[in-house]
């Protein structure tokens, strides 16, 4: 198959290499500063940061919900209503955020007895406030002019960074960096706003508008809960070994997550690029529609086994030489648990598939059954295996909720065909016919 550079091309790419770009440095930006604050703090202290960062993640479905796909859906096709469509967004997001932030106080409050532990939470939470302002994102992603973004995200990685670094050589304690997390979220929000205010002459003539934010919550519903399941999936995990093994254990588990974890911008970054192209040849041909798809899972599936595969081989000496021997029992933690790549990354990328397929509650259905098959396997696995029990039960309910569901329904199986078939081939077979056919 031949590849002309025209101009569309050429801005998809040019799209692509900026988020990637950005993905590439402020990943490494990150777990350069992680692997300082865990050497900083110990895993006690780490694991208190990270425990305080997940449980807050839990509920970040409700300052999302579930409106990206849609938002940017509405913003390719009904331009002319953008600014409907971002007030519109923008106000359900604040109010989502205000909902999440409550939430996270009364169950705070109910659960615990710590009043440090939920002033904690509610400084992080915060934070949900100013991701309203990921509308403007939305707006990039349609306009295909992500590199504002990536600015604002490397503006973000620069100063969080700088501001972490300056706590550990003056001594700050954890509460410090806990105020590092809402610093990160405000930063970036001031940063949407400057490069979408400079990109629009007009700059904020948004209108909120009732019917539409109907219309978007009929449209999004599936996907936010789907967004709740997904949360709780990512980290209900540290949440979990907190309560049954402590802190500490939660520190030696997060350091092999933040490796892990540290890649799963790839396919959000490929998908978000990319997939606009994908569903413009499902506009245009059918056979070329699924043709790119191959394509697409065959670069997901490699990308994603050319990361595993050496991090798995040496998971020990990478997290000693990164973290030191306070943190050697994280390596094996991190062999078990960067399989999960994998299927991260078919999730990730089939996530735009079932949109585009308009399969929302199929993504809703998967990503329940995978939270029920992980809680119940970290409830068995967890008191014998220890923190490596939370890693297996992490990779069996990705392998079944991102690759195995795919047999379930006639429409979804094709996923699993093509997802099985990127192992080996980025093409289809010659006699291939598409499922409307």
């Amino acid at each position: 198959m031949k590849f002309r550079l025209t101009t569309g091309f050429k801005k998809y790419f040019a799209n692509t290499t900026w988020v990637v770009a950005e993905r590439v440095i402020s990943m490494g930006v990150a777990l350069v500063v992680s692997v300082a604050l865990a050497r900083y703090l110990g895993p006690a202290d780490f694991g208190t940061l990270n425990y305080v960062a997940s449980f807050v993640a839990l509920f970040t479905a409700f300052s999302m919900l579930g409106l990206e796909t849609i938002v940017v859906r509405e913003l390719i096709y009904a331009p002319l209503n953008r600014y409907e469509v971002l007030g519109t967004a923008f106000v359900m997001k604040l109010i989502g955020g205000t909902i999440a932030i409550v939430l996270i106080y009364v169950i705070s409050r109910l659960t615990a007895d710590d009043p440090d532990q939920t002033l904690m939470l509610l400084i992080v939470s915060a934070g949900f406030l100013m991701q309203a302002t990921s509308v403007i994102e939305f707006h990039f992603q349609a306009e295909v002019t992500s590199k504002y973004t990536a600015y604002a995200r490397l503006s973000q990685t620069v100063i969080s960074a700088a501001a972490k670094l300056l706590g550990m050589v003056f001594g700050a304690e954890v509460l410090y960096f806990v105020f590092m997390l809402l610093l990160d979220a405000t930063i970036l929000a001031i940063g949407l706003l400057i490069f979408y205010a400079k990109q629009n002459a007009k700059a904020f003539p948004w209108k909120f508008q009732r019917s539409l934010a109907v219309s978007m919550l009929s449209a999004s519903w599936p996907l936010f809960l789907s967004s709740i399941l997904v949360s709780t999936y990512m980290r209900i995990d540290q949440v979990m070994i907190k309560e049954m093994l402590g802190v500490a254990e939660v520190g030696l588990y997060s350091a092999a997550v933040k490796i892990s974890e540290a890649w799963y911008f790839i396919p959000l970054a490929i998908s978000a690029s990319l997939f606009p192209a994908i569903m413009q040849a499902k506009i245009q041909d059918a056979h070329l529609y699924y043709r790119r798809l191959q394509k697409f899972y065959w670069l997901l599936t490699w990308l994603a086994l050319g990361i595993a595969t050496p991090f798995a081989l040496a998971a020990k000496p990478i997290v000693t030489l990164i973290f030191g021997l306070e943190f050697v029992e994280s390596g094996t933690v991190l062999s078990i648990h960067i399989w999960s790549s994998i299927f991260v990354f078919w999730s990730l990328g089939s996530g735009k598939w079932l949109a585009a397929e308009q399969l929302h509650k199929f993504a809703l259905y998967r990503a329940a059954m995978g939270v029920t098959i992980n809680v119940v396997l970290n409830f068995v696995l967890i008191p014998g295996l220890g923190i490596q029990g939370a890693a297996v039960a992490t990779l069996i309910s990705l392998l079944c909720s991102a690759y195995l569901v795919d047999l379930a329904t006639k429409k979804t199986r094709i996923a699993f065909y093509m997802k099985t078939r990127s192992i080996y081939s980025s093409n289809l077979p010659a006699q291939f016919s598409t499922p409307e056919n």
